[in-house]
This record gives structure tokens, sequence and C-alpha cells, in this order.
């Protein structure tokens, strides 16, 4: 039997990186999936992708900073399916670099905004029926910013470990009610690292993106950077019952990289 089946799985932060790769994972493994972004054509693609492979899918356009947003969204995709098994937590933002004594009140509200608070307000929604229903697994996708610190990405990095810690404090506050809530850390994914953070670390290392991969791959003693695909495998087990014993786990996954 496929591990997810009958189940119901949204996936928040659906690009074609890691959003998209678990989105077809679990729909692959039975699940009817829940695509969350702000681009309804991004999903729609990928909604399509799905059902053209036997499998279900829900366009449910949302932007997950915006709390009347998200209660619309699960509100939807309960009256949809009747219930939420599975939330995964990959939207954020991450920002671009500053030093602390430069960094303008602005840009810190926007990355707390994009990498916690829409991750609470996706937790605490869902966590609203699950609650109800007594079951359900949580997967928040977070960062080695969170556990170690990088420089000149203190609004990042405090916002993931905002996630990390979030994620510990939920699963003891949830855990009686059959639900678990666990946190994938993150190092550099191939294909992720393209935002302004990236681009501004780029510049200022004067290398190209290409390069500055070429770079974090070096650091990994498999020599290569995580793949998307990665990252949906480790969401399928912590969304699937082989998972069953664990909650409040922060799972790295970084090819090796252990600076955190």
């Amino acid at each position: 039997m496929a591990r997810l089946q009958d189940k119901v799985a949204i996936v928040a932060g659906v690009g074609p990186g890691i959003g998209r790769a678990s989105a077809l994972t679990f729909a692959r493994e039975g699940a009817s999936v829940v695509l969350v972004a702000r681009t309804r054509s991004r999903l729609e693609e990928i909604a399509a992708e799905i059902e053209a492979a036997g499998g279900r899918a829900l366009v449910a356009p949302a932007d997950i900073t915006d709390e009347g947003q998200v209660r619309t969204m699960v509100g939807q995709v309960v009256d949809t399916f009747g219930k939420i098994d599975v939330l995964m937590n990959n939207a954020t933002y991450s920002g671009g670099m500053f030093n602390l004594v430069d960094m303008p009140l602005e840009e810190w509200d926007r990355v707390m905004l994009g990498a916690l608070t829409g991750v609470m307000l996706c937790n605490r929604e869902v966590l609203r029926h699950m609650v109800s229903q007594g079951s359900g697994s949580i997967i928040n996708v977070s960062s080695g910013a969170g556990k170690q610190g990088f420089s000149r990405r203190s609004h990042y990095s405090a916002a993931k470990a905002g996630v990390n810690n979030l994620t510990h404090t939920l699963a003891w506050e949830v855990g009686r009610h059959g639900i678990r809530v666990n946190a994938i850390v993150v190092g550099a994914v191939k294909g992720e690292q393209t935002g302004q953070g990236a681009l501004d670390r780029a510049q200022l290392s004067g290398m190209s993106i290409d390069e500055l991969q070429g770079r974090w791959a070096k650091r990994s003693p498999l020599g290569r950077m995580v793949l998307p695909q990665e990252v949906a495998n480790l969401a399928l087990f912590l969304a699937s019952e082989e998972s069953s014993g664990m909650t409040g786990q922060l799972l790295n996954l970084t090819a090796g990289v252990i600076q955190f």
C-alpha cells in the first residue's frame, strides 16, 4: 500500500524545488495534496503534473503571512476533504544581507513575517483541526542558519531559530492529541539558492551563483549540495507512520556539512 494512502497533505511554499518535489512525492504515495503559494499559475502547473500521473491535487493560492488568507485556505481544505493529516511548511523569505548595525527595521520585519510568522500561522490554523481529529503530522522546513547563525543574516538566522524552537514547543503542546511536529534542517539545496540572499552573497564574494554553489559543494564530504528530492524523501518519512514515534526532532539534511 502507498505510504500516504487516503491522507490529505498541505504543502505550503510550492516552488520549483523542495515544494514541487514534496508535492509530487506525497501524491505518488497516495495523498490528496493541497498546493499553497501566492502564484496560481505555478500551482496549476504542478497540479496538472499530479493529475496526469493519476493523483489528486487542490490548488489553494494564499499568502501565508496573511492571517485571513491562511484561515480561508485551511477552511477550504477541511470543506473539500473533511480533514488534514499532514502540513509541510516550506514557504520562507530570506531577505538581503546586512550587518545588524545597518539592518533596516523594515527588512527585519519582512524576514520575520515571511520566515517565522507565516509558519506560525499555518501551524496554528491547521492544529485547530488536527486537535479535533486527534492525529496529524507537521513538518517545518528550517535551516542551519537557525542553529549556528550566519554573518550578515541575523534576521534570517533568528527567524529560523524561532522555527526550531516553535517545533519543539508545539511537540510538547499537541503530543497528547496524537499530533507529531518535526523539522527538517536543510543545508544548501541545489536549485534553491537563487534568492536575494544568495545573489547578495555571490556579489559580495565576487562570484557567480554557479561558483558560489561550487564552493558550498566543496564543504560537503559528498562533494555536492542536497537535492530537493532528498528533502521530499525525508518529508515523506516524517509524514508517514514510519516515523510514528518521532516528535520534536530537528533532522539535519546537509550532505554531511556539520558546521552547525
